[in-house]
């Protein structure tokens, strides 16, 4: 299958244009793009927006040569009527504007990559107005295309989005359903989301595919301090780990307020360890100390793979208290790693991830039903090896196998248009 991926930006290793973004959706962008183009019979080819880069090809993955004088050469005032139609109709401030102006030049250089790799179907990674414009230059092709979400912020309270941004996103969101787009999200929760938002009963072309992680990995120095000895912490003691970055969303203050309301013969026996640094760190300390429960909770800050992996092995339960999460690849980390998940019940990913032994899921999103679900957890002997086996359903390449499922289905259905 000939695949032109159309993405605002991919992390791949050993390219320096594509490894200046570490975030989540670059890292899963880069291993899909990886993934497919590895599949026999497959050929990937990768433009975005953000690397300036030229042509490369490694093994069946063609990088697509992309500079300035491609995007200013292919101006076309197609493009340019295009944008001040949907700056009518899409709420942006000036500045976002000019941006997506930008974005719009770069339709017409699209156009002629399609016209240059003939590609059966193309995969536009996310919506938005940096994305429209590969929508329509798919559409001014005639090729077909599948757009795939990695979540939506609008749909998330905790993050700061002008009143414009957030409207654009509902609308293009609508306007992506009502016209019947072939659409991928990564948890079922987010597409009961989309459909309860738009009051839409069902939509046959919304595909859930969930996010694939290959956990490796490598073990810390016998000499790191990142142990239970190490720690002062005894074996009789249990620790529960949250590995995230520390922010409002991410919600580790409830955890520790869950923790004081332990039992008293558990709540003295268990440890907290928050892995991870950001913007919510100094509150968090605030808490601890106004808490007195500096002989309980570690703030590590940022940790290195190996330092991750051993605070994973010594804990007993993997917590994530996300007000929002499309997906939650610590989850997948806790798996391998042989430790039950604790998290609410209404998280996007819990649909896709649940299974009652591998997992204890608070019944509400109080303090007092979190603290029941922790005590469940740490009272309750697990089958390390059962979890262990449910996290390899997570796979890269079951993610993989579901993108290319997708693929064909849509490429199916055009046979019959």
């Amino acid at each position: 299958m000939r695949i032109l991926m159309l993405s605002s930006y991919c992390y791949l290793d050993g390219i320096p244009e594509f490894t200046r973004s570490t975030s989540g959706f670059g890292y899963t962008v880069g291993a899909i793009v990886k993934g497919l183009s590895e599949k026999p019979w497959n050929e990937v080819w990768l433009l975005t927006h953000s690397s300036f880069v030229d042509a490369k090809d490694i093994g069946s993955l063609h990088i697509v040569r992309k500079r300035w004088s491609n995007i200013f050469s292919g101006f076309s005032f197609r493009y340019l009527s295009a944008w001040f139609r949907d700056m009518r109709d899409v709420p942006l401030f000036s500045n976002e504007r000019l941006r997506a102006l930008a974005y719009y030049f770069t339709g017409r250089y699209a156009e002629k990559v399609i016209a240059a790799v003939h590609p059966e179907i193309v995969n536009i990674r996310g919506i938005g107005t940096n994305t429209l414009p590969f929508i329509y230059a798919c559409q001014h092709m005639g090729v077909p295309y599948v757009v795939s979400l990695h979540g939506l912020n609008s749909l998330n309270p905790q993050i700061s989005l002008s009143a414009a941004s957030f409207r654009a996103e509902r609308w293009l969101m609508r306007r992506a359903v009502e016209n019947g787009l072939w659409i991928t999200v990564i948890s079922t929760g987010i597409k009961q989301r989309i459909l309860s938002l738009l009051h839409v009963d069902g939509a046959s072309h919304i595909e859930v595919v969930p996010n694939g992680k290959d956990v490796v990995w490598q073990k810390a120095d016998a000499q790191s301090k990142w142990s239970r000895p190490a720690l002062g912490i005894s074996e009789q003691e249990k620790v529960l780990i949250c590995c995230s970055s520390l922010s409002e969303n991410k919600n580790q203050i409830q955890l520790l307020r869950a923790v004081l309301l332990l039992p008293e013969t558990l709540r003295t026996h268990t440890k907290v360890l928050l892995v991870g640094d950001g913007v919510e760190r100094a509150r968090l300390e605030q808490f601890v100390i106004e808490n007195h429960m500096e002989h309980m909770v570690t703030l590590t800050g940022n940790l290195s793979k190996p330092e991750v992996f051993a605070c994973y092995s010594m804990a007993d339960a993997n917590v994530l208290t996300s007000f929002s999460e499309g997906f939650g690849n610590s989850f997948v980390e806790g798996f391998s790693v042989g430790i039950p998940s604790v998290t609410f019940s209404d998280l996007d990913a819990v649909p896709d991830l649940y299974q009652p032994t591998a997992m204890v899921l608070s019944a509400d999103r109080s303090d007092e039903a979190l603290a029941k679900a922790l005590e469940q957890t740490l009272c309750t002997e697990w089958d390390q090896n059962v979890i262990i086996a449910h996290g390899k359903h997570f796979s890269v390449q079951r993610m993989i196998d579901g993108y290319q499922d997708v693929f064909q289905a849509c490429l199916r259905e055009q046979e019959y248009l």
